[in-house]
């Protein structure tokens, strides 16, 4: 008991204190994104992304509250002004979220994440239709390969790498 309030104090005179019981979903979404950069373990575009998607819950209600007062409701109810997004940014928003709620818990600001109870947080459906991803014809696929030869494009070999990826494993199928 004694080292706790020990080590408690020498973070009030560090002032690295954080009062848990006022810290806000934004707060631990901004402390998500700092770590994410930091340590340098996303790609570019995928910490654009993921910065993208902090700025749509930002706009969320939930954002600024307490965390700790955040509930099952608040969530469902922010999430269900999502569905004129596609599913895929949809599933981006839960995730990054429920990101959230499990740092959270583990810096022991809250006791349960909503989301790691079944059936709690529910992840409303798009209004958009999903869009069909159709691969190339024949005909397509060597008009890409003609098109390729012609100029010479920034990610030229990437795209060659990809189409000999998928020859190669269509092959050994």
């Amino acid at each position: 008991m004694a080292e706790k309030l020990h080590k408690s104090l020498v973070s009030i005179k560090e002032n690295k204190f954080i009062d848990k019981s006022k810290t806000t979903v934004c707060e631990i979404l901004d402390l998500i994104l700092e770590e994410q950069e930091k340590s340098n373990i996303l790609t570019e575009n995928t910490q654009a992304r993921n910065i993208q998607t902090a700025r749509i819950i930002k706009k969320m209600y939930i954002s600024p509250m307490q965390i700790q007062k955040v509930n099952a409701v608040h969530i469902n109810e922010c999430l269900l002004e999502t569905v004129n997004y596609s599913n895929s940014y949809i599933e981006k928003i839960y995730m990054l979220l429920s990101s959230v709620f499990n740092k959270a818990m583990l810096l022991q600001i809250i006791n349960v994440n909503p989301f790691s109870i079944k059936g709690n947080i529910i992840k409303p459906r798009s209004n958009r239709p999903d869009k069909k991803v159709e691969a190339f014809t024949v005909e397509e696929h060597k008009a890409f390969l003609r098109q390729l030869e012609i100029k010479d494009y920034k990610y030229k070999l990437v795209f060659y790498i990809l189409i000999e990826t998928r020859n190669a494993s269509s092959e050994n199928a």
